[in-house]
């Protein structure tokens, strides 16, 4: 049998190829070229194909810069523009690699399809689930709350079973590569974190930042789009901290308070969108009870879940922290992945 295997030149992937190879796979190896490194001396491709030698597999590029640029890229400064908070790592996982690779793959006719995610894949009664990893702080199953069942059918991720620590052992011990690397959050953002990025891409628009409480003009900002709810660091206003707790976008003003334990930033009520489910009988309930993640690597939260015309109303057993517009809410039963969606509100 023949797995299809992302191979993007770091830790995780590489030893992803040497536990299939061990198994009696054959291999081919697909690096998905992306964007160009402003380093080129640690071309991500170089290693990737240095890696997949050593496996003695068929090696093979895939071209989806332009679709990187415009699905992921692109609808990040989007979200931004729009007073949102985008997480690029989840649109790249829908759009790019279980999107558009995974149907390249399908169209190639191979076996099966793996990458490095820390997560799992168990069929039960001829259904397939996803489950938590092995490796809860490197856990990965929150990006793939999207996952069908069509698409987990083909699905193997080789690390779910083991730890970070041993996936570091198997990379460094089987491939002798100085310059292999760890992966990063934000890939296109290379060196420079994401404020700088947008500064480039987006015009600064100066607004007002007012203290909510009492109404007090306190300094001015760039942009609302530059600040997120909750977020601390950046605000330069003396005698804080101050956290935003609101950000009007008609009027372009950025609401602070000193209280971090705000209504605004700790909600118990959310609502969530564009809602996908594992096993879509899900969609056919009124009521769901579940735990709820708002973030990745956000502690886990019971709440009651209505559906509604494609909306879930999740009223949570405890508040939580900033669950700002545009990032995604995940539902868990226990260590199972059985859905989610984008925060709306």
């Amino acid at each position: 049998m023949t797995v299809f295997l992302l191979l993007s030149g770091g830790f995780d992937s590489a030893s992803a190829g040497y536990l299939l190879k061990k198994k009696g796979f054959n291999l081919v190896c697909c690096f998905l070229d992306l964007f160009v490194p402003k380093d080129k001396k640690n071309y991500s491709k170089q290693i990737a194909k240095e890696i997949a030698k050593k496996l003695k597999s068929k090696f093979l590029v895939l071209n989806l810069k332009k679709e990187f640029k415009e699905e992921v890229i692109k609808k990040t400064i989007d979200f931004y523009k729009k007073n949102l908070t985008p997480n690029p790592c989840m649109i790249c996982n829908q759009k790019i690699k279980f999107g558009k690779a995974f149907n390249f793959f399908l169209k190639q006719k191979y076996d099966f399809f793996a990458t490095g995610h820390y997560a799992k894949v168990k069929e039960q009664k001829s259904k397939y689930s996803l489950f938590e990893s092995k490796d809860k702080l490197k856990d990965q199953s929150y990006f793939l709350y999207h996952l069908s069942q069509k698409k987990l059918k083909k699905i193997i991720f080789p690390l779910g079973e083991i730890k970070k620590e041993k996936a570091i052992e198997i990379a460094k011990k089987n491939f002798f590569l100085k310059n292999i690397r760890e992966s990063q959050e934000i890939c296109f953002l290379e060196k420079t974190d994401i404020k700088n990025f947008l500064l480039k891409k987006i015009k600064e628009k100066k607004g007002k930042i007012i203290e909510f409480e009492t109404k007090k003009f306190l300094g001015f900002h760039p942009g609302i789009w530059f600040f997120t709810l909750g977020q601390r660091s950046g605000l330069t206003l003396s005698s804080g901290p101050y956290f935003v707790v609101k950000k009007d976008s008609k009027e372009n003003i950025l609401y602070v308070s000193k209280n971090r334990f705000h209504s605004l930033i700790w909600r118990q009520k959310v609502i969530l969108g564009k809602l996908s489910f594992i096993d879509k009988n899900f969609l056919k309930r009124k009521k769901i009870e579940a735990e709820i993640v708002l973030r990745h690597h956000q502690r886990k939260i019971k709440s009651r879940i209505f559906l509604e015309k494609n909306k879930a109303i999740c009223f949570l057993e405890k508040r939580a922290f900033a669950p700002a517009r545009g990032q995604y809410g995940v539902f868990y039963k226990n260590s199972e992945v059985i859905g989610g969606g984008m925060i709306l509100g």
